[in-house]
């Protein structure tokens, strides 16, 4: 019997997912001829029929719907093995990549990156600022700077870099006074993620009128003067329209340096921390 191939699978994959070759072969970026010869081909190394073709698309048989589980179970391991080559593409390339969010990369991540060069000439730092968490256990990132709780998640390892306690800001056009005690009176700006859910937790009933990615969306919504927002203090005061209204009393969110323990004691992590922990000093933030 042939072999059969994974990306004979995979084209597989797609057909049964979109039930048509032409939309599977415009997700794998391929042409629908290709894709329907690769169907064939796997159907043939199998020795089965995957698939009941008829005017309205494309259906798995039985045999194609045992299949499906199988090959999902494919894709992950083939998904697993390309994120681990890349990591260690990185690792013998002497590069790392360090993923943040917007709001930290100006002021605390290039200059300790550029202090780390000069530490370690050869190092180079890919650094993607985006809202969307990287994954550091499958190797999407090796380094992240996050604020919030402490990470807790089995495999990574955390270093506490700094507190960053929030504060209750409005913008100075804003019409009305605003004070920890009222702000549940007044319409509400959140960042995604962990900060709309400790506002969700703290005030179920609490009118969250605008819902953003980043920081700098945070910002962009307070200055429409139409609603208020929590902002780390390091954010929101170096703002000059901005008015700072109360604190959040017994916050505990931090700013963390978090890595895969995979990744523990190797030399440019350390550096790249070090730097990180030297910046948050020499901005002045509480540790």
């Amino acid at each position: 019997m042939p072999a059969w191939e994974w990306s004979d699978v995979r084209c597989f994959l797609a057909v049964a997912r979109h039930g048509a070759t032409l939309r599977a072969a415009r997700d794998l970026g391929m042409n629908q001829t290709t894709c329907a010869r690769r169907i064939t081909a796997l159907e043939g190394a199998l020795g089965l029929r995957l698939f009941d073709k008829s005017g309205s698309g494309y259906q798995p048989t039985p045999a194609g719907q045992r299949l499906v589980a199988a090959g999902e179970r494919l894709a992950d391991a083939a998904a697993a093995f390309e994120d681990a080559a890349t990591a260690l593409r990185r690792a013998a390339s002497f590069a790392l990549k360090l993923t943040t969010v917007d709001g930290f990369e100006h002021a605390l991540v290039a200059p300790a990156v550029a202090a780390a060069r000069r530490k370690l000439p050869g190092l180079a730092v890919e650094i993607d600022v985006g809202s969307e968490r990287r994954d550091l256990l499958r190797g999407e990132a090796d380094l992240a700077v996050r604020a919030g709780p402490e990470p807790d998640e089995l495999g990574l390892v955390a270093r506490k870099l700094a507190q960053t306690p929030w504060g209750l800001y409005r913008h100075r056009d804003y019409p009305a006074p605003v004070t920890p005690d009222n702000m549940l009176e007044h319409p509400i700006a959140s960042v995604d993620g962990y900060p709309l859910e400790s506002t969700r937790a703290m005030a179920p009933h609490a009118r969250i009128v605008h819902v953003t990615s980043s920081l700098t969306g945070l910002l962009a919504a307070l200055g429409g003067a139409d609603c208020i927002a929590g902002l780390p203090l390091f954010i929101g005061d170096a703002e000059p329209d901005l008015v700072r209204c109360g604190l959040f009393e017994g916050d505990r969110t931090g700013l963390w340096a978090v890595y895969p323990e995979r990744l523990r004691g190797r030399h440019e992590i350390r550096v790249l921390v070090d730097c990180l922990a030297d910046q948050v000093k020499a901005l002045g933030w509480r540790p």
